[in-house]
């Protein structure tokens, strides 16, 4: 049996939806679910130097926060693990976003 070890110890203080990139297997793509203000958090985990990246903060307007309209990020990579989409309402309407983080996971 293996015995689980803690990752990204105090990186993360809230719960998201996590994913390994496909083609740069040390970083970690996650999202939060909104806080008090509203907003949702894109973050990047360098996961050989311990480091993380805010990438984004996306306001989520209230009304897509509970269901059954609820919108979180969803983040994921495409297969290159360049580019990050994630759902988002934050111009009231839901809509896919497209950042390019290229640069971060190719600057090891």
């Amino acid at each position: 049996n293996a015995t689980p070890t803690a990752l990204a110890h105090n990186a993360f203080l809230r719960d998201g939806h996590p994913g390994w990139n496909p083609a740069f297997p040390d970083w970690l793509l996650t999202d939060t679910y909104e806080d008090t203000m509203g907003f949702r958090n894109l973050y990047l985990y360098d996961a050989k130097k311990e480091t993380r990246i805010d990438l984004a903060r996306l306001y989520s307007p209230p009304a897509f926060n509970e269901p059954p309209g609820n919108c979180d990020l969803h983040p994921r990579w495409d297969v290159s693990g360049h580019l990050v989409c994630v759902d988002s309402a934050r111009d009231n309407g839901r809509r896919m976003y497209i950042f390019d983080v290229g640069d971060l996971v190719d600057s090891k």
